[in-house]
């Protein structure tokens, strides 16, 4: 493969910096130079890459850092970096398919806006008790005072409270949740 010219190779290591692949940059450089070169020689010039990379000119080095610098530092001036830019993108392209009638794709469509405004799929909402934590349950005092109107009920019916009680038992009633055994009852 003859020698690379100086632009094709900055261009190499800017587009590297960029976080392309090599593969991508092969085709970036056909199109942009009409210059065929193989994957391994782009390779060649990314400093990040073991072997190969570590031989590269310091020129090069230097390049692909400030570019790689530079583009995670502007990273806000790219459209899809912000939500209302991707929320519009994805308006169109549904709005496009309900128009070709592809219902499929519309329907991701809804399902990806909905996973960028955060994972609202339907109007679910989670509940929360006191600083956030969970709600506070009091069953076990509610649980005592269905016991007593249960064994109430009974006796009032007039069963014996022995009998009563042991009937709630036998029907699954925890026994400490039943009252104490009232000794003076009429």
């Amino acid at each position: 493969m003859a020698a690379l010219s100086k632009a094709v190779q900055r261009f190499i290591v800017q587009q590297l910096a960029c976080f392309e692949s090599p593969s991508e940059v092969v085709e970036a450089v056909k199109a942009e130079f009409s210059v065929t070169v193989t994957r391994q020689a782009v390779e060649h010039y990314d400093p990040t890459k073991g072997g190969e990379g570590k031989r590269l000119a310091k020129e090069h080095e230097e390049l692909f850092q400030a570019t790689r610098d530079r583009f995670t530092s502007k990273i806000d001036a790219l459209a899809i970096s912000h939500k209302a830019y991707r929320l519009s993108q994805l308006g169109q392209i549904m709005r496009k398919a309900k128009l070709a009638r592809n219902w499929f794709l519309a329907a991701q469509m809804l399902e990806q806006a909905a996973k960028e405004m955060g994972g609202i799929y339907t109007n679910r909402r989670e509940h929360s008790g006191p600083n956030g934590g969970a709600i506070p349950l009091d069953v076990g005092s509610k649980r005592k005072e269905l016991a007593a109107q249960m064994l109430r009920k009974l006796i009032d019916k007039g069963t014996s409270e022995l009998d009563a009680r042991a009937s709630l038992i036998a029907m699954g009633v925890n026994e400490s949740d039943l009252p104490a055994i009232q000794r003076d009852r009429n």
